[in-house]
């Protein structure tokens, strides 16, 4: 037995073939994981962005929390560092794990 019993994982592809971005983080991809059972989504992807403030996707993360207790949404610090506007907005929420 492992350490981790009858646990699952669920993947989740959010490139395009091109290499560019195509989702919906809140809207299908939170959603799709928390249908297959996932409690735990783990995420690290490069991000871009001068909006490193609590803004519209850390109020996401915060309301699917919220809504979806007993799930833990982490974050990487940021994959396109060192520098600013490097870190993953999503980081700001206050219910996601960086």
């Amino acid at each position: 037995y492992s350490s981790a019993y009858n646990s699952k994982i669920a993947l989740v592809d959010i490139f395009t073939s091109s290499g560019g971005v195509s989702f919906d983080f809140d809207g299908e991809v939170l959603p799709f994981l928390a249908r297959m059972g996932a409690s735990i989504s783990s995420n690290s992807w490069g991000y871009q962005t001068p909006e490193n403030v609590y803004n519209s996707d850390s109020i996401e993360i915060d309301d699917y929390s919220f809504k979806n207790r007993g799930t833990l949404i982490l974050f990487a610090a940021g994959n396109d560092g060192p520098g600013y506007e490097t870190i993953d907005p999503h980081i700001n929420s206050k219910n996601g794990l960086a």
